[in-house]
């Protein structure tokens, strides 16, 4: 994974008026080399209140350089999925927010925050692979919501 911080999701909804809806690996994000980079992270925030949000964050426009022959990882993102009222319904709109930038969100909005993955080191064709992404994809679990939700998802992979 790159090098973020994980605030336990407890503690992110105790000290802020938000949700994590999502908090799941980017599969195939990484780059490609003998030694495939790390893949990024999603994070699926929605505001319980209204509320600044900061992004700070690197690798948005230039994808993180693989090393030795390796090939770069994936850009990451930043999303505020804005409520707009259009009428008698509710349109949801994607604004790419950047790589720096503060906006003050509405209760009902979220902020979607997609890290880089990592570059790869050495050739790609001296890892025993084909090249394709798919031949070294990893099923990684999926939950998002309620920790609820999360063991509902344990128990129908068992």
């Amino acid at each position: 994974m790159t090098n973020t911080s994980i605030t336990d999701p407890e503690s992110l909804e105790k000290r802020y008026p938000v949700i994590l809806r999502e908090f799941a690996i980017r599969p195939s994000t990484g780059g490609k080399g003998r030694h495939n980079g790390g893949d990024g992270v999603i994070r699926d925030i929605e505001c319980r209140a209204p509320l600044s949000f900061s992004a700070i964050t690197e690798r948005r426009s230039i994808p993180p350089y693989g090393m030795n022959g390796g090939e770069p990882g994936e850009r990451g993102a930043n999303y505020w999925v804005r409520r707009v009222e259009n009428g008698d319904k509710t349109e949801w709109r994607w604004v790419n927010i950047g790589a720096k930038n503060m906006v003050r969100m509405e209760t009902g909005d979220r902020c979607v925050i997609h890290t880089p993955g990592g570059g790869g080191w050495g050739l790609p064709e001296l890892n025993g692979y084909s090249g394709d992404r798919a031949d070294v994809r990893i099923q990684y679990p999926r939950a998002s919501g309620s920790v609820a939700a999360y063991i509902m998802a344990q128990k129908s992979s068992a």
